[in-house]
């Protein structure tokens, strides 16, 4: 009897050891995962901080931004709407993965939709499943476009200061192990990227203006001058 009782308790220490072992495993599996995810973040926020100092043009900078997003992280058919035409409209001014026609349908008033309330709010969207919400409009991509599972939309504000100045968005299959936090955590951050890329570009423009208005200026005052004194040559001075 003793030596039975004393079996069993073996073998459910044993049991126990091995549940304890499997569980050890998993949780440094698990961890070794969150560790490569980590890893992989910081080297998409890596590569975009290299866009901004290397890339010639907004253009190459925040559409290889939005590429790394979709070859990287699987954040798919990233754009970045922009106020156009007039500030109460929306409209997608750079994207990776949208055809041109898509692109230019995606237009949208500032309360209008998921981007544009994210707009008018300042505050981020998580939509988990796109079929379910019905602010959700398929105005740039038709629903047949898109994979069949389920599909989340994810946007971001895109802020200079306290305003936003733009919005961030892309969409991403539900079904992953990834988790919506993490995949919202790096938008913000390469938001904060993309806006800067916007207001150097902002400043860049306006100082061209005023280099533009400057050198018209000149011109003005030295035809006036070749006006009233002759060309060389010819003023009362020589003569």
């Amino acid at each position: 009897k003793d030596g039975k009782m004393s079996s069993t308790k073996e073998a459910s220490s044993s049991g126990s050891s091995s549940i304890k072992a499997e569980v050890e495993t998993q949780n440094l599996a698990s961890s070794g995962s969150r560790r490569t995810q980590t890893y992989g973040d910081l080297a998409v926020v890596h590569e975009a901080a290299k866009l901004i100092g290397t890339a010639s043009t907004p253009d190459i900078a925040i559409n290889g931004i939005l590429r790394l997003m979709s070859e990287l992280l699987g954040l798919n058919r990233g754009r970045v709407l922009l106020p156009g035409g007039t500030p109460e409209r929306l409209q997608i001014r750079y994207s990776y993965g949208l055809q041109s026609s898509e692109s230019s349908r995606g237009q949208y008033g500032i309360d209008e939709g998921v981007s544009g309330n994210v707009m008018k709010s300042g505050m981020p969207a998580v939509v988990q499943n796109i079929d379910d919400e019905p602010q959700y409009l398929y105005r740039a991509v038709d629903r047949a476009t898109l994979p069949r599972g389920i599909v989340a939309f994810i946007a971001v504000p895109i802020t200079d200061g306290e305003k936003t100045i733009g919005v961030l968005a892309a969409h991403r299959l539900r079904e992953r192990a990834r988790a919506f936090d993490d995949d919202l955590t790096v938008l913000k951050i390469l938001s904060t990227l993309v806006a800067q890329v916007i207001k150097i570009n902002q400043l860049i423009d306006e100082r061209t203006k005023e280099l533009r208005l400057e050198n018209k200026k000149l011109r003005g005052q030295l035809d006036t001058h070749m006006i009233n004194h002759g060309i060389l040559g010819e003023s009362q001075v020589i003569r």
